[in-house]
Parts: C-alpha cells; structure tokens; sequence
C-alpha cells in the first residue's frame, strides 16, 4: 500500500475494521432464514467488497472513504455504517471506484 507510514497504519486498521465488519455480517446471514440464493447473492457481494478492499492501492483512499466511521464491533451499529459508504459515497478516485465496486 502506498502512502506514508502513518497513512498506512491508520489506513490498515480501517480496513481491518472493515473486513471484520462484513466477516460478522456474512456469518450472521448464514443463520437467516432465508432462500439460499439470496443468502449466496449477499455473501458473494460481501466478499467481493472485501476483495476490493484488500486490493486498495492507497492508504488515502481507504482513510478517505471510511474515516468518518467510529467502529464499536457491534455489527448492528457498525454494518449500516459501513453499507452506507458503499451507498452514497462517490468516488473521488478511480481507486476509491475500485474499492466501493463502482
């Protein structure tokens, strides 16, 4: 990842918090009752965000994209939070296009 030291540490732990966030989500979907094509669809989206997130060239676009979230490990308070980056951000660059699947 590029950027300065400092970027990538913080840039590393947002997009831990942020893996981990989908990680919880995809194991609680498991448990829904649900049609297995839907639960496939939003698991398969999930990981594909977490790919693209793993992928993230700069540190500046993951600080940019998800600074202003403040995680708690409670998926119900962070996973809305998280969902809603991905919702109405647009991207500034094209590695932000990258990461938010756009």
């Amino acid at each position: 990842m590029k950027g300065t030291e400092k970027q990538i540490a913080w840039a590393e732990d947002i997009r831990r918090n942020v893996i981990s966030t989908f990680q919880r989500y995809i194991e609680e979907i498991k448990n829904y009752d649900a049609p297995e094509e839907i639960k496939s669809a939003n698991i398969g989206e999930s990981n594909r965000r977490v790919d693209a997130l793993n992928g993230a060239e700069y540190a500046g676009d993951i600080i940019d994209l998800f600074k202003d979230i403040r995680f708690t490990g409670d998926i119900e308070k962070d996973f809305p939070k998280v969902v809603s980056v991905y919702r109405i951000t647009r991207p500034n660059t094209p590695g932000q296009k990258t990461i938010l699947c756009k």
